[in-house]
């Protein structure tokens, strides 16, 4: 079940945002309404390509960021490394300041890139809010919806009264139906078989009913889906989920695939590959809880961001992060210098990938060379057991421990011979 509010918004910062968007989504519909094609498929399809598009730059920075922090995690994690073992006060405040250190090289912090996140939060709320909340923000659709509402509210003053009216809510929508929002809010969530039993409780106002589902069907039509209702099995409706599940899966791997994928096991980047995975499964699960026009929405901004992925992976493939990192260092030592710190120098991505990388191999190589000297002590000390056990089925016995030291003194005796 879902709720549809024709009240705004009123969520801080979300609700603003909301409104400004609602405006653009109104003025939208009503370009449509104009040529002749007032249709709210069409009118989400322009408003999410119209807001990704602004929000491009948003995009590119974050995907930037993304790109240098793979960069700099590896030289992160040799200072968490060093520091695994000690969990004193001093130790980790030793590796925070040289943790901090080595994002001032590349001029960023270990915040870079969240802002840009931040900001893009309750832009994607607010946006759908204005889908989620379509009557609030699309005059023409209010409008419509209100012709009834004024209709019913003048030939039946106890409508509200009514239990067949109030029980066509159902948990959908709950509130005072006194009230002429509420009465539109459960108007829009009514499916062809309640609205049939709406025009049977008041079939004074069928006519004016039927104009004005007329024209709301219009509205909400898209292909021959009505974009009002929940999607069911049906062809072409239920392509909605899927396409909602299979973009936005596409979408989540275009935007990793300029990052460098850390080798070994690393928890946070499991727990980000599984939520990666989990969300275009629940994204199919919501778009049969939630109207399909919400669903449109979601297969909408997808197919945007794909597209938009495409060229922002080309862009950032070819970009230059020494050129990234002087920007950023520079930026960073004009604030350096306004709080009386002295200036930092820029590091060449280039040249700390590769003394990164021969630092990598120096560990391995000496980690293989203490596993070898672990497998060779192993080995020496089977082949001294093997040999003052051999022939014995219990090894633990007195007769086993007898002949070992029989062993012992033979093998000494032996040496003392040799010298």
């Amino acid at each position: 079940m879902y709720a549809l509010f024709v009240t705004k918004s009123s969520a801080f910062l979300i609700g603003p945002i909301a409104t400004l968007l609602g405006y653009l989504m109104n003025a939208i519909f009503e370009m449509l309404n104009t040529m002749g094609i007032p249709n709210i498929g069409t009118s989400v399809i322009l408003f999410t390509i119209i807001i990704n598009l602004l929000m491009l730059p948003l995009t590119i920075k974050q995907q930037r960021s993304t790109k240098l922090n793979s960069v700099i995690q590896p030289e992160v994690q040799a200072v968490q490394a060093k520091y695994k073992d000690r969990k004193d006060q001093e130790s980790m405040v030793k590796m925070n300041d040289e943790v901090k250190a080595v994002y001032a090289k590349y001029g960023t912090s270990m915040t870079g890139g969240c802002l840009t996140s931040l900001i893009q939060i309750p832009v994607l709320f607010a946006l759908y809010q204005v889908i989620y909340r379509l009557p609030a923000y699309v005059d023409s659709v209010k409008g419509v919806l209100m012709n009834i509402v004024n209709a019913l509210q003048t030939s039946y003053p106890d409508y509200a009264k009514v239990e067949e009216f109030t029980a066509l809510a159902g948990r959908t929508v709950t509130g005072d139906f006194t009230q002429a929002n509420k009465v539109v809010d459960l108007l829009y969530s009514l499916n062809s078989t309640k609205w049939t039993t709406f025009t049977e409780l008041f079939p004074n106002i069928a006519n004016v009913v039927a104009e004005n589902r007329a024209q709301l069907s219009v509205y909400n039509t898209f292909l021959g889906m009505d974009l009002a209702q929940n999607p069911g099995f049906a062809f072409p409706i239920i392509l909605i989920p899927i396409l909602a599940g299979l973009l936005q899966w596409l979408s989540v791997k275009l935007s990793t695939a300029t990052m460098e994928q850390p080798k070994g096991d690393n928890p946070t980047m499991n727990t980000m590959n599984t939520m990666n995975n989990i969300m275009p499964l629940m994204s199919v699960v919501f778009c049969f809880m939630l109207p399909a026009g919400v669903g449109l929405y979601w297969v909408a901004s997808s197919g945007v961001r794909v597209i938009i992925q495409l060229f922002v992976n080309q862009y950032i493939k070819n970009l230059d992060m020494d050129k990234v990192v002087e920007q950023n260092v520079a930026r960073l030592n004009v604030k350096r210098a306004k709080q009386g710190l002295p200036p930092v120098k820029a590091t060449k991505v280039s040249e700390a990938v590769q003394v990164m990388q021969e630092s990598k191999e120096e560990r391995e190589a000496k980690e293989a060379a203490i596993a070898e000297a672990d497998r060779a002590r192993v080995a020496r000390q089977k082949a001294k057991e093997d040999f003052y056990n051999d022939g014995e089925a219990n090894p633990t016995s007195l007769a086993a421990r007898a002949a070992m030291v029989e062993k012992y003194n033979r093998k000494a005796e032996e040496k003392g011979h040799k010298k």
